[in-house]
């Protein structure tokens, strides 16, 4: 139990710190410091309930007094950590919903009989010119959950194909849908057909 509830989130964080992914080694540390105090929590309220006291009845009162000390100092550092969790959380929620309604969007607009050569291959959000769109870097910055301010599509086409209209009409339909002035940039990657 102790194993599972440390191991994961503590090679999470080693994959993330070898991989310099500075976000997710944060995330990964914290949900591995908030489960070794819940499991010391666990442990304190265990070994009270089984009897594991003092045989001195003077000294339990005093033991007592320092488990009540430790339970509540370890709950209020579980309750700080798990907002900064809950945060991450929730800005990773945004993103993923975010990506998702975009995506959703391209594939309508390339759904249309106009468009039935072009595939989409990839939708990517960023914050400025090449750093990827990250909630968390807003947190930290004070501006909760903005929006990226460059999304960059990529399409791929047969060569003999141009659409020059299809950059306008996605940048419609996804700055309506964001409800952003957002940027929105299509790359084309062209295919010859046999």
């Amino acid at each position: 139990m102790i194993t599972a509830a440390l191991i994961p989130p503590a090679a999470a964080a080693g994959i993330a710190i070898a991989w310099w992914i500075p976000n997710a080694a944060v995330g990964s540390l914290v949900l591995v410091f908030v489960n070794l105090l819940g499991v010391n929590i666990t442990g304190l309220l265990t070994l009270w309930a089984m009897g594991y006291r003092p045989q001195i009845q003077s000294e339990e009162g005093i033991a007592r007094q320092l488990v009540r000390r430790r339970l509540i100092v370890l709950t209020f550092v579980i309750l700080v950590l798990s907002i900064f969790l809950i945060g991450v959380t929730w800005a990773s929620y945004e993103r993923a919903s975010l990506e998702n309604d975009v995506t959703t969007e391209a594939e309508a607009v390339l759904d249309s009989s106009a468009y039935q050569d072009i595939y989409l291959v990839e939708v990517e959000l960023f914050l400025e010119e090449e750093i990827p769109f990250e909630p968390v870097v807003r947190i930290e910055e004070g501006s909760l959950f903005e929006g990226p301010e460059r999304i960059v599509i990529t399409v791929e086409q047969p060569s003999d194909d141009d659409h020059p209209e299809l950059v306008s009409e996605l940048d419609e339909r996804i700055t309506d849908e964001t409800g952003d002035d957002v940027r929105v940039d299509v790359r084309f990657i062209e295919y010859d057909t046999a």
